[in-house]
């Protein structure tokens, strides 16, 4: 057999650092995002590009850049369809409020380890022509499948012409990286927790997958987890056990537990110090950055559970629990 090391929380540590870039970005559109209807420059001219805030995350979610359409309706309540170029996701700092989960002292449940989805957009058409904008106050509206993303926002269009999208480009030596080719969401899954633990916290997971490497390219499939909870731990690593199929085995583990305040009273629900949320247990996902997956029913077909085992802080087996898959998609 064949080990590779995939150590996810040191990989995840490099990806969350390349998106360090993004923080800036990322506390303004946390402290704009949710109680104003603007984007972080909205004065521009047909042809350029805005950064807006789209929706704040809790754990493994996706919206795709292929169903989000952008339009502006301008001061001649005409629609035009603007160009998506980039959806990203952004986390706050470790060690901020957000970042922790803290809201004052208590917990609030809506923030806690929040990431916020930026967009990328810009005023041109599918061909890169400039979008014939009249000039003074618009509005911007996002959707995704026909369902409104956030909310609507205000534009002011300027005149002096059109103008070209900026590049977002950093330098990097002698040249420029184009830095915002590389932030998109890789194809992924989502490991999602099943059952209920019956008033018992869940202090450790043992999970095993088995796949079929050509499905996805014959690359090793990676794992990451979206939440800043510091308290869980997590270790992975990946193993071939034939010409065909791979095995990941995934540990998780908070020995205080992995605790549901769902029915706790009041918006402000107290999380015992230490303890995980029960929800960072759906927070796990798979992803392959080559490879095409269509749908569920073809991650079905390639990936299979070979092992689902659940630990209460006691050590005790949870036998009324395992996982399920879900395809998050392609961005």
């Amino acid at each position: 057999m064949i080990l590779h090391d995939a150590f996810a929380q040191d990989r995840l540590s490099a990806q969350h650092s390349s998106v360090k870039l993004l923080f800036l970005f990322s506390i303004l559109s946390l402290i704009i995002g949710c109680v104003s209807p603007h984007p972080m420059s909205n004065e521009v001219r047909p042809g350029g590009t805005i950064l807006v805030p789209v929706s704040a995350s809790d754990g493994a979610d996706m919206i795709k850049k292929s169903q989000v359409v952008a339009t502006i309706n301008d001061v001649n309540n005409v629609d035009h369809t603007a160009t998506v170029r980039n959806l990203m996701r952004v986390f706050p700092d470790t060690t901020s409020h957000l970042g922790r989960g803290v809201a004052g002292d208590t917990y609030n449940e809506p923030h806690y380890y929040q990431s916020q989805w930026l967009a990328v957009i810009d005023l041109v058409d599918s061909g890169g022509t400039h979008l014939p904008l009249a000039v003074g106050p618009s509005t911007l509206t996002l959707t995704e499948n026909g369902s409104q993303l956030g909310m609507q926002m205000d534009l002011e269009i300027l005149p002096g012409g059109p103008t070209t999208p900026n590049p977002l480009e950093s330098p990097q030596g002698p040249t420029t990286l184009p830095w915002l080719n590389y932030t998109s969401p890789s194809p992924q899954m989502a490991l999602r927790l099943d059952g209920v633990p019956a008033g018992r916290d869940v202090a450790a997971a043992s999970i095993k997958l088995r796949y079929q490497r050509s499905a996805f390219s014959n690359t090793v499939l990676l794992v990451s987890r979206m939440t800043n909870d510091p308290y869980l731990q997590m270790n992975a690593r990946t193993v071939e056990i034939d010409a065909m199929f791979s095995e990941i085995h995934i540990v998780l583990v908070n020995s205080n537990g992995f605790h549901d305040i769902s029915g706790l009273p009041g918006s402000y629900r107290p999380l015992p110090v230490g303890k995980s949320l029960e929800r960072d247990l759906s927070s796990i996902v798979v992803f392959w950055p080559f490879g095409f997956i269509a749908d569920q029913a073809a991650l079905d077909a390639a990936v299979s559970i070979e092992e689902e085992n659940f630990y209460d802080i006691d050590g005790n087996l949870l036998s009324d629990l395992g996982v399920t898959l879900e395809f998050l998609g392609n961005n």
